[in-house]
């Protein structure tokens, strides 16, 4: 059982590291298809502002492709934390504890009022003979 809870809180965690993968590929479409479009923007902007632009043109360049190029990485590279996926396994049995001890305990509510009931009925009917 705990083998089963801690292989389905590990599939739950490649899950999400799946999740993140796809929307870094996702995000990594977008900055593609922005590209050109900066492109274009900074050619505009060359061409109102040459001195400007010209000095943080290359710098600006290489320092924004290096921190994408970390972030994408970093991400790529995220594993479950080990500790993380101890303590969802302890919450998770935890939760499945109480959740049994509620079930025992709403099913033994269940029967005590189907007994209380059956005595009521008999309490009754002897009532019912007593008064004739």
């Amino acid at each position: 059982a705990v083998v089963s809870t801690q292989s389905g809180h590990y599939g739950r965690g490649m899950s999400v590291v799946d999740k993140m993968k796809n929307e870094t590929n996702y995000l990594i479409t977008l900055v593609k298809q922005l590209t050109p479009f900066i492109h274009n923007y900074k050619a505009v902007a060359d061409r109102l502002h040459p001195k400007l632009s010209l000095a943080a043109a290359s710098s600006s360049r290489d320092d924004s492709l290096n921190s994408m190029n970390q972030i994408i990485q970093t991400i790529n590279e995220i594993q479950p934390d080990s500790e993380q996926r101890i303590a969802a396994i302890a919450q998770a049995e935890k939760e499945k504890s109480e959740m049994v001890l509620r079930k025992n305990r709403s099913s033994l509510e269940e029967d005590l009022q189907k007994q209380k009931g059956m005595l009521r009925s008999v309490v009754s009917s002897n009532e019912d003979i007593s008064q004739l």
